[in-house]
């Protein structure tokens, strides 16, 4: 009976959660954001989405390696959910993109100052194996 449990809560996971960052995955951001677009209908509000790359993110796979790129990934998705509050979902989206939910934001401003907030914070250095990145 236990086996069939974390067996069953595996599947869930590999169905919702990127298995590199655990963050939630495609599938699982669709059905957030369709939750919160219908809840920003019903009350009037504003839902933003913010969608994340990272410029020449191959070019460090490449140079540094993939492992070097996976733990560039899973410092990404570490700082963004550290900025962020327990409404907003941030998803990993593709490769080197990562999307973010805010439901019920205030205003266009306040969705532009939380993606301002969000570049600075990685744009930030980031120093691993020996190297500082600059993202």
């Amino acid at each position: 009976m236990q086996l069939q449990k974390e067996n069953e809560e595996a599947l869930h996971f590999f169905a919702f959660y990127d298995v590199l960052t655990g963050l939630p995955n495609r599938r699982l951001f669709l059905e957030k954001l369709l939750q919160s677009l219908e809840h920003a209908r019903v009350i009037n509000g504003m839902v933003a989405v913010l969608l994340l790359d990272l410029d020449r993110f191959r070019l460090i796979n490449e140079s540094l390696g993939f492992a070097t790129g996976d733990q560039v990934l899973s410092a990404v998705a570490g700082r963004l959910v550290a900025q962020l509050g327990e409404q907003e979902t941030t998803a990993r989206l593709s490769s080197d993109e990562f999307i973010i939910l805010v439901p019920n934001v205030g205003s266009v401003e306040a969705a532009g100052k939380m993606a301002r907030h969000l570049l600075e914070t990685i744009r930030s250095g980031l120093v691993l194996a020996d190297h500082e990145l600059s993202l």
